[in-house]
């Protein structure tokens, strides 16, 4: 995998909007080109912030992986930087996995200009990724660990995944929620376990799983007739 403490160390200096912050991000796109010039053969790119970027390679057998998360990255800060990438030719599959930095207390995301915010955010993303890849899927955000958080943050878990479900269905696209198991119901909690800290998952090999089985699933021959 990427590394915990790399994507972590960027999830956490983006509370500052430092320089640390703009160096951590520039230290991951130059990590990311340099991927995307090594990769070989059909390739999936996995977009967004540090759930992508902790995914690591998920091992969806038929496709090389991309890792292109960038820790802390909200949906304005992703589309910025992505657009910056070029790829030498498209990817087969882009996976995204953004929001749950776009939903911290700092950003309101309970008031209509933090949702506005998002949903354009995540627009921009999806031109880009849409015009690099031939496909495109656009990932739930996980829940949040209970504990002493905002009570806007909770409930912009499932605000915030109804606007991105309607950004997909939008643009005729998949939402898929790899995190469904680790759900406290339909609120934006967790299971007890699910997570190492507030935001980020104790282990994100169920997650990959899940992709993996969704893109078994999606090139799987249609059955011929009886």
């Amino acid at each position: 995998m990427t590394g915990w403490l790399g994507a972590w160390r960027g999830w956490r200096v983006r509370r500052s909007g430092s320089a640390e912050a703009r160096a951590y991000r520039s230290r991951r796109v130059s990590t990311i080109r340099a991927a995307l010039a090594e990769v070989r053969g059909d390739f999936a790119f996995l977009a967004g912030d540090s759930h992508a970027e902790l995914m690591g390679d998920p091992g969806m057998a038929d496709l090389a992986t991309v890792n292109g998360g960038i820790g802390g990255a909200t949906a304005p800060v992703y589309a910025a930087e992505i657009a910056q990438v070029a790829f030498p030719r498209p990817a087969a599959l882009a996976v995204l996995f953004i929001g749950s930095n776009d939903i911290a207390a700092i950003h309101h995301p309970l008031a209509a200009r933090g949702a506005g915010r998002f949903a354009q955010g995540v627009g921009a993303i999806l031109d880009v990724m849409e015009a690099r890849a031939g496909r495109v899927w656009i990932a739930a955000i996980p829940p949040i660990r209970p504990g002493p958080v905002y009570p806007q943050v909770v409930a912009a878990v499932p605000l915030y995944n109804a606007v991105l479900a309607d950004l997909a269905a939008a643009r005729g696209l998949p939402f898929l929620d790899p995190f469904a198991l680790l759900r406290e119901g339909e609120g934006g909690w967790a299971v007890p376990g699910a997570m190492a800290d507030g935001t980020h998952l104790a282990d994100y090999r169920p997650v990959a799983a899940a992709l993996a089985a969704h893109r078994a699933a999606a090139t799987e021959p249609a059955a011929g007739p009886a």
